[in-house]
């Protein structure tokens, strides 16, 4: 069997999304037993993807713009998924052409554009709300990587209950306790990164929850006089302006340190180095960074929504994202309890080895097939529900 995947929403591999499908090529290319065309941006700068049955195909899109991207998503890619002699298509980005050039299988992370429009841009919102209910009905399977996420989803489209299978996401083989000196003192010098720091990594938009960090790490400061200070790593989005001006009125704006985009390469020991990782989003679909956080042996603290609590278990303390106070009081029960610390970073090691790349990729292949034939492959382990 040939699959196409559409990876015409990844540009640099700067979002969840976009790594997430980057992700899933790498393992499929390494370990998958079908052939796969893997369509990508030409103007993307990231290198092919290539393994044994493996091919990179780019697509020459006139312009870097997202409604231009659109129409050759609907119109020239299933031409592509034809005449690349496809027998499926797997659209691992919310949508799907509405006549694909192929039977699809589409991914669904969250329902956030469709349940809380207002921490979307509302071009993105506008797409997804137009798109995405006629790619769940047309989709021949649909994988989500939650119970979360399939909850919601089953909620608001039930005919769609027997295609949905849970695939759980995974944690990269490079995200490990970074024990080499030189390589921790470069980061820390790369970054400008203080001695002692709390760390949010993530795209900077309003589901993130930047206000609520920033009035947590406030309280902590008023609580403890450890000489601790905030780190933000990721590209800043939009719609977190407020932020700036919370910074000012609290009187805190020194002891917030902003780095920017982090390339993967430097993300091991960037978690690494961090006392704690905190992570308080109002509403994920599964959550990877506080799991890569754990993977590099930094304890966690957390929202309790969405698909945190099943995707984290008990290897993290989880909160109220909307409750400072009780941020602050979980940060402060990490950063001054030695022995709670070590015991976090030995149930999240152990919490993130349960999620291998190898894992998802197996599962998606078998779901694959299983839109393919009809019948699940044999031996399949993919999640239905009721499992």
């Amino acid at each position: 069997m040939r699959i196409a995947i559409d990876g015409l929403l990844v540009n640099r591999g700067e979002t969840g999304v976009e790594n997430a499908i980057l992700e899933l090529a790498r393992a499929l290319a390494a370990g998958g037993q079908e052939e796969y065309r893997l369509f990508l941006r030409a103007d993307s700068p990231l290198p092919d993807i290539t393994g044994p049955r493996f091919l990179t195909r780019r697509c020459r899109l006139p312009a870097r713009s997202r409604l231009l991207r659109i129409l050759y998503q609907q119109t020239v890619l299933p031409w592509r998924v034809r005449a690349a002699a496809c027998d499926l298509l797997h659209a691992p980005g919310y949508v799907a052409p509405l006549v694909a050039g192929a039977p699809a299988v589409l991914t669904v992370y969250d329902l956030i554009a469709l349940r809380f429009p207002q921490w979307c841009k509302r071009s993105n919102a506008l797409n997804y709300r137009l798109q995405m209910p006629l790619s769940i009905r047309r989709a021949r399977r649909i994988i989500v990587p939650s119970q979360s996420t399939r909850h919601d989803l089953v909620g608001r489209f039930p005919g769609a209950a027997g295609k949905v299978r849970v695939i759980p996401l995974g944690v990269a083989a490079r995200f490990r306790p970074c024990t080499e000196p030189a390589q921790r003192q470069a980061v820390r010098e790369r970054y400008a990164l203080p001695p002692r720091f709390i760390l949010f990594l993530g795209h900077n938009e309003p589901k993130k929850n930047l206000p609520g960090i920033v009035a947590g790490f406030c309280g902590l400061r008023k609580r403890s006089a450890a000489e601790v200070r905030l780190v933000i790593a990721g590209a800043r989005g939009w719609g977190c302006g407020a932020v700036e001006g919370q910074l000012r009125e609290s009187g805190l704006a020194a002891a917030v340190h902003r780095v920017g985009y982090v390339p993967p390469e430097d993300l091991p020991c960037l978690y690494g180095l961090a006392e704690v990782f905190v992570f308080p989003s109002l509403y994920e679909g599964f959550g990877l960074p506080p799991l890569e956080a754990m993977a590099c042996g930094t304890p966690v603290v957390a929202s309790d929504r969405g698909a945190l609590p099943e995707v984290l278990g008990n290897a993290a303390i989880q909160v109220d994202p909307e409750d400072p106070a009780a941020l602050a009081a979980a940060l402060q029960a990490v950063l001054g309890d030695p022995a709670r610390r070590g015991q976090m970073v030995e149930k999240g090691l152990r919490q993130a080895a349960r999620f291998p790349w190898e894992q998802t990729a197996r599962l998606t292949e078998d779901c694959l097939r299983e839109a393919r034939y009809g019948v699940a492959a044999a031996g399949s382990s993919t999640r239905r529900e009721g499992r």
